[in-house]
């Protein structure tokens, strides 16, 4: 029995070896097309994988080949085949490199296979790149450049900041040319979004740029203004998202990109109706802070419908032309008297500042009720509350006194009010000053005993007199006129005390005092 078994494992590792070696003589009989494949072949196969369907389907062809009628299981060629030359290389299955029995059709598909895609992720600026029909892209904040297949349409504003993922995929011919191919998984704006109205406005700094003051006042500053919005006082509605870390030369207002804007309609009445009417000055720029004015004299600015300014100054009367739009402001040159005043003390460096400022008045807006008037770089100027004080109820002046002509050409003005005020103009100036309690009881009754009541109203030389003095007086309503070589007896005195006020308190018509 043992002897059996023996011989029937012996039997059965003949027929093993024998079919190892027929399907040896079959490789090495097969023709060079079916098993021979160029080195070049094998290094671009290397890297390849397959999946158990290809295996599959590679085993399947290979028993297909063998089991052809051009062969038999011995592994010899029929005569219907040439025969193969002992030359032919034979195929090494022990190589890692060789891969088994791909077909044409699957080596140009292998071949052509895309890379690998990866994922981006960053921070970048939407552009509208005008080539080739116009399209959007976008620059990364390291510079690359990424041209979207699907940017979303809340995203297609050139020059905004968005924060975006997308696959990087392979390279591809497009007849755009710019950038790399990224397929957008998301993309958000960036900043706050903004939805107001204002006035665009051209700064005239760094050499120029436009702006956009809102109703409100706030200044923003478009980083993609369109060309035909660039129009200094047109009034806009827009909206725009913040552009946050954005750095600019202009150092004016909050940087915006602009998402819409369209031009917006304007009323007169809405826009000026506001400014229009009287104000008094509170408070002016001195250097860099905004400081009150100097009590006892009054600065006004009354705005009329028919475009023009004035008011005073403080010790003059002053007239401008001006022109608002939305709010914008522009305060042509201004005109005025040329009075000089003596005091309060300051007045008349004040009254130069004020008027200085008037003309630089570029924007303008009502803020709890007070008027707020600021330059080009939108530094608060002038502040303003509303109405001037009412004159009605101020007292009348108790006496008023002329005196004009003679050799010199004397043009004098005093007015002297009942609490002992007085204010004297002399030609183009103007001084205040206070009567003592005795000079205010001297007037009073030289004014009760002249019979003032009683007297005409002209007393004039007769013609052919030259060099005179004409003398007014002003009291209760009644006005005298009188030439110095008619004067009534009974106001010779009173004509003495007043020009003695006159020449000891007037201003120097010629030279005037500094202002202090």
């Amino acid at each position: 029995m043992t002897n059996r078994s023996s011989f029937l494992c012996s039997i059965s590792l003949l027929l093993l070896v024998a079919i190892c070696f027929g399907a040896i003589g079959a490789v090495q009989a097969a023709p060079q097309g079916y098993f021979s494949i160029q080195k070049q072949n094998i290094t671009n196969f290397a890297p390849a994988s397959h999946s158990h369907t290809d295996v599959a389907n590679m085993i399947t062809a290979w028993k297909g080949d063998l089991t052809s009628p051009d062969w038999n299981l011995a592994g010899t060629v029929k005569n219907t085949r040439p025969s193969v030359k002992k030359s032919t290389p034979k195929v090494n299955f022990s190589s890692p490199d060789r891969p088994f029995l791909i077909s044409q059709a699957r080596e140009r598909l292998l071949r052509n296979a895309p890379v690998k895609s990866s994922l981006i992720t960053g921070t970048g600026t939407v552009v509208y790149v005008e080539l080739e029909g116009g399209f959007f892209g976008i620059i990364a904040d390291d510079g690359t450049h990424y041209l979207p297949d699907n940017l979303p349409e809340s995203c297609r504003v050139d020059g905004l900041l968005v924060k975006f993922t997308g696959i990087e995929r392979a390279p591809a011919p497009n007849i755009r040319m710019w950038g790399t191919s990224l397929r957008i998984l998301s993309a958000t704006p960036l900043g706050k979004e903004v939805k107001t109205e204002g006035c665009v406005k051209f700064i005239e700094l760094e050499g120029g740029f436009y702006g956009i003051i809102t109703t409100d006042g706030t200044f923003y500053l478009p980083l993609n203004l369109p060309e035909k919005y660039q129009v200094d006082g047109l009034e806009v509605s827009f909206t725009a998202r913040t552009a946050p870390d954005t750095a600019t030369i202009q150092m004016w207002g909050i940087p915006v990109t602009i998402v819409s804007i369209s031009r917006r309609s304007t009323s007169i009445e809405s826009g000026e109706t506001s400014l229009l009417g009287a104000w008094t000055l509170t408070g002016m720029a001195w250097g860099n802070a905004v400081t009150p004015v100097i009590p006892g004299k009054e600065v006004t600015a009354e705005f009329t419908s028919d475009g023009r300014v004035s008011g005073t100054s403080g010790c003059n009367l002053y007239f401008a032309e001006y022109r608002v739009t939305g709010q914008s402001l522009a305060i042509g040159a201004t005109g005025s008297t040329m009075m000089y005043c003596m005091g309060p003390e300051g007045i008349m460096e004040q009254e130069r500042t004020y008027l200085e400022l008037l003309e630089k008045a570029a924007f303008w807006k009502v803020r709890d009720g007070y008027l707020e008037i600021s330059d080009a770089t939108g530094r608060e100027i002038l502040v303003f509350s509303p109405g001037v004080a009412d004159k009605s109820k101020e007292e009348e002046p108790l006496v008023e006194f002329w005196r004009t002509g003679g050799f010199a050409g004397m043009d004098d003005h005093l007015a002297i009010y009942p609490d002992g005020t007085a204010c004297l103009t002399r030609k183009e100036y103007s001084v205040g000053f206070n009567l003592t309690e005795y000079e205010m009881e001297t007037i009073v009754t030289l004014l009760e005993e002249s019979e003032f009541m009683n007297l005409a109203f002209e007393y004039r030389a007769s013609p052919g007199s030259a060099d005179l003095f004409l003398y007014q007086i002003c009291w209760q309503g009644r006005t005298v006129l009188m030439e110095d070589i008619v004067i009534p007896p009974t106001l010779q005195t009173l004509i003495d005390e007043l020009t003695l006020l006159v020449v000891k308190n007037g201003p120097d018509d010629v030279i005037p005092p500094l202002a202090i």
